[in-house]
């Protein structure tokens, strides 16, 4: 009987509170609940034990759960109806704060010029700007990380400093992008490193073993004529097209060498064996 009453009179407060704002408003501080505190303009204090489960993630106040102390303010207009799920709902539940949009719109934290934190019903968020895409955060700006930054979906950035990163994703540099003194690339596609380590499996040493057969020259030159490249080399429409494996053409330009040093020693035999000829 009590909670019912206490409800009641909250109720016939804001109803009065309702019927005479346009010609007498409440003078702060206003308590409902608990005590009054000076810097307080409105002070809501749930007192009782209350329900957990509203729909849909709340309840009702007719089904009481022992445990939970639940605090609400619920917020709705002629456009988003007046049920449990309609509007903004704005709630302390223990220690745990929550705002929650019902409806199909934002849900912004906004400063004087309009820019801030936007949500949209996809649960978006934009940093400055509107959510685009389908992007879970978009951001207005350019963006500092000074710890580690993890992605675990393709990521694109328009300018970024970093410390650390770790991505398990795809990035996209639409600007320039530098990390630390060691890497950076330009917009125009430079790329400027100190150091640059591929991992590839397999090398070309394969070419001095004892069953490697090598082209003679003329072989070679047979096949240079009829594809105009060399064998297992990709071919200048393959390489603008899709671009070339660093770590597979750095194997195959290996193995080039090693068989043109082949080829070398090939001829510098025939030459000694010329010159004992010549001198006989």
């Amino acid at each position: 009987m009590k909670k019912k009453t206490f409800y009641l009179t909250v109720a016939l407060l804001f109803a009065t509170t309702l019927a005479s704002a346009q010609t007498a408003p409440l003078a702060s501080p206003v308590r409902i609940g608990g005590d009054i505190y000076t810097h307080d303009d409105l002070h809501i204090h749930e007192t009782v034990l209350t329900e957990y489960e509203l729909p849909p993630s709340f309840g009702n106040r007719d089904q009481v759960t022992d445990g939970y102390y639940l605090t609400t303010v619920h917020l709705t207009n002629t456009l988003t109806g007046t049920t449990g799920v309609d509007g903004l709902l704005m709630s302390l539940q223990d220690k745990n704060a929550k705002i929650q949009n019902y409806e199909g719109g934002r849900l912004s934290l906004m400063t004087k010029t309009g820019i801030g934190i936007v949500m949209d019903s996809n649960g978006r968020i934009g940093l400055g700007a509107e959510p685009v895409n389908a992007w879970a955060v978009s951001l207005g700006g350019n963006t500092i990380v000074t710890g580690t930054l993890n992605a675990s979906g393709a990521c694109s950035f328009g300018g970024v400093t970093t410390s650390s990163a770790t991505v398990s994703g795809d990035i996209t540099v639409g600007g320039g992008a530098r990390i630390g003194d060691g890497f950076s690339c330009s917009q125009d596609g430079l790329v400027r490193v100190k150091e640059l380590r591929v991992t590839v499996s397999g090398w070309s040493d394969f070419v001095f073993d004892d069953g490697y057969r090598l082209p003679s020259l003329y072989e070679l030159e047979d096949y240079i004529n009829r594809n105009r490249h060399l064998p297992d080399i990709p071919t200048t429409a393959e390489v603008e097209g899709d671009g070339a494996d660093l770590g597979a053409m750095n194997a195959k330009l290996l193995q080039k060498i090693e068989e043109l040093t082949l080829y070398v020693i090939d001829l510098q035999k025939q030459i000694d064996e010329l010159k004992t000829t010549n001198k006989q």
